[in-house]
């Protein structure tokens, strides 16, 4: 969990055949690149009850919006197109 700057100590179940690992095994892509899988997710920590938990939660989810904002992926809806009508 270093690769993400995250020290506090949990049990993870780490990715380790059937995809490349990245890191430790907390990050994993498929042989094709089109899957991410992230093992860990800001929702898992919860600050509010463990104050020193709250650096892991805000590097999780600078993590998961890397993974969700990388400009190689496609965000593309045919329900403009399909409805007919102008969305903005």
């Amino acid at each position: 969990m270093h690769l993400l700057g995250i020290s506090a100590p949990r049990d993870l179940p780490l990715v380790t055949d059937g995809a490349v690992t990245v890191g430790d095994g907390v990050l994993a892509a498929s042989q094709g690149g089109r899957v991410v899988f992230c093992q860990m997710a800001p929702w898992q920590f919860d600050y509010q009850i463990n104050y020193g938990v709250k650096r892991t939660y805000r590097r999780t989810a600078f993590m998961a919006n890397r993974l969700l904002g990388n400009p190689n992926t496609q965000a593309s809806s045919t329900f403009p197109q399909a409805s007919g009508k102008r969305v903005c």
